[in-house]
């Protein structure tokens, strides 16, 4: 069985995929060597600066103190209003030392990153392909006004300024009454549809109709999500999302038998205990710890997962969530006897749920991505392996020791 995404993969990509199979199992501070260096995701100027050299940078590429320039001046004749100061950030090498999340500062928001997208011209695709690698984040949700506005405009080679008004017409718009009383249930049904229109009033007509179909918040993910959860909980015999967490992270409570004698002796004292380790099951990031800000960022925990509940959790967040989930369930049902097949069907299969779903599949140069493609390997040639730990749910169990506050 062939991972399809690795055709894709470029240079540095697979070298993050080898580095799976590369470590000396007999001492895993190789591993967590790798895990807390920067240098080895990529970063946002990093990326930014192969994108455009890749698009424009023909056989020498663009010297990288000619980039800012090269920004401005595309910026100017494509008419989007960029500030020096946010295009200074975006290229400077103190973000990749930090090894930050990527949409942590105010100008990197997602209305920012269109802007430099249209700046550039970069094609749909283009720009699916930097939101996914670079920005690190969702592209394109075309639930969202703005956004499909985008993803129409790009596809016909507007400008930034037409989609402005594009916006500004759809929201002071009046509606026709011809709303379209039939729910498009997939995101990606709905993007498919926009990409078929070619004309201004085309678009406008179509949004007036299918009104009732946007501004419905992660409407696939969240189904993927509550039946991911569901199903972990019912693997795992737990009923709460913290003791799920508990079990993943490897912070596992005593069961007490409710039927034993002592038990029901002690009740109280076993109420008292319950109490106790519902309170103290909160597992926090170390403040210490090595991981990356943009792992540390939404990664989930109790709250991460009651803001998904509550409707108010970032596609980042969501992702995040999906992906251990994916993780936990896929491995849980394969049990302890691995093959390499079943790592490539968890690539495989985490893909096109993320697909379905609007984001970017999973991405080796993608710090958080990385440590859950890294544990999937560890499925394969366990008759090699010289440490206990040789599970994929045990392996990310050691990991995250190294992580979290218990």
């Amino acid at each position: 069985m062939e991972y399809e995404a690795e055709k894709n993969y470029g240079e540095a990509t697979m070298e993050a995929v080898e580095n799976f199979d590369g470590f000396n199992w007999n001492n895993l501070n190789e591993r967590d060597d790798y895990i807390k260096l920067a240098k080895n995701y990529i970063s946002f100027p990093e990326g930014l600066k192969q994108f455009i050299n890749k698009k424009y940078g023909e056989i020498c590429g663009i010297p990288e103190s000619e980039l800012h320039a090269f920004i401005e001046e595309h910026s100017r004749q494509r008419g989007v209003d960029l500030h020096k100061q946010t295009i200074g950030n975006w290229l400077s090498s103190d973000e990749k030392k930090k090894g930050s999340p990527q949409g942590c500062s105010d100008s990197r928001t997602r209305k920012n990153m269109y802007k430099l997208c249209f700046a550039l011209d970069f094609t749909v695709k283009e720009t699916e392909e930097f939101f996914g690698k670079v920005y690190l984040e969702r592209p394109y949700d075309s639930r969202n006004v703005e956004e499909a506005v985008y993803l129409f405009c790009m596809n016909n080679h507007y400008t930034f300024g037409k989609a402005e008004e594009l916006i500004r017409l759809i929201d002071a718009g009046n509606p026709s009454g011809k709303e379209n009383a039939s729910t498009i249930t997939k995101t990606q049904v709905l993007r498919s549809e926009i990409l078929k229109l070619k004309n201004e009033s085309d678009f406008l007509a179509y949004m007036d109709v299918n009104r009732n179909n946007f501004g419905i918040k992660n409407h696939t993910a969240g189904r993927y999500y509550i039946k991911l959860l569901e199903d972990a909980k019912k693997m795992t015999r737990v009923t709460s999302n913290t003791k799920l967490l508990d079990k993943i992270y490897g912070r596992e409570k005593e069961v007490i038998q409710e039927d034993s004698k002592a038990a029901k002796e002690d009740s109280k004292a076993a109420k008292e205990d319950s109490k106790a380790a519902k309170e103290d099951s909160k597992a926090t990031i170390k403040k210490n710890s090595f991981f990356l800000d943009i792992v540390k960022m939404n990664f989930p925990q109790k709250k991460q997962l009651s803001d998904i509940k509550l409707g108010k959790a970032s596609y980042d967040t969501i992702r995040k969530a999906l992906i251990l989930l994916k993780f936990y369930s896929f491995f849980m049902h394969v049990g302890e006897d691995h093959s390499e097949d079943d790592r490539e069907q968890f690539y495989q299969e985490t893909d096109d749920m993320l697909s379905e779903c609007g984001y970017w599949p999973l991405y080796p140069r993608n710090p958080y991505d990385w440590i859950f493609m890294y544990c999937a390997a560890c499925s394969h040639d366990l008759q090699n392996r010289y440490l206990e730990i040789s599970q994929p749910l045990e392996e990310l169990k050691d990991i995250m020791t190294n992580m979290l506050d218990f």
